[in-house]
């Protein structure tokens, strides 16, 4: 009986990402100069934009992904031929 082998698991090759500029905290006043506090005033946006910016990156993940599965199911099936 022979054991069926996996193919090596992919390692992720995103960056960690890093800030721009200092850290700001909820309390601080807002970097943009509206008076308000980060937290009422670009936390909620940044939150999205970077939310967004993952989704985008893991979707172009899984496409790259499907297609190399695609190509190895195609190339069994080939062989099998």
């Amino acid at each position: 009986m022979q054991r069926s082998r996996k193919p090596p698991r992919r390692r992720s090759t995103l960056l960690p990402m890093q800030r721009q500029g200092p850290k700001v905290h909820n309390a601080d006043p807002c970097p943009c100069g509206s008076g308000l506090t980060w937290k009422k005033c670009c936390q909620p946006r940044e939150k999205e934009e970077v939310r967004v910016a993952l989704c985008k990156k893991w979707e172009a993940l899984r496409a790259e992904q499907q297609k190399e599965d695609m190509l190895v199911l195609g190339t069994k099936i080939a062989e099998k031929n």
